[in-house]
């Protein structure tokens, strides 16, 4: 199974960690797993697999067209 866990930014905050926990033990039991963060962040996250950082503007979020447009053909690729 391909699975995305998306993710707001590269941080050592309780989600974050459990999102890269999870995403580590779905990869180790076969899947492919691919960890998106929307913004980039200094903190090194307890996933060895594939990790892609947009790096997007926060105070555009809701109006980030290109954003979107990115995230939309990451999912399209993966």
């Amino acid at each position: 199974m391909r699975i995305i866990q998306l993710i707001t930014k590269k941080q050592r905050r309780g989600a974050e960690i459990f999102a890269a926990q999870l995403s580590e033990q779905l990869q180790s039991i076969g899947h492919e797993v691919l960890l998106v963060a929307l913004y980039d962040g200094e903190a090194v996250l307890p996933f060895f697999g594939k990790t892609i950082s947009l790096d997007r503007n926060p105070s555009r979020r809701m109006t980030d067209r290109q954003g979107w447009k990115i995230l939309s053909a990451i999912i399209a690729d993966f």
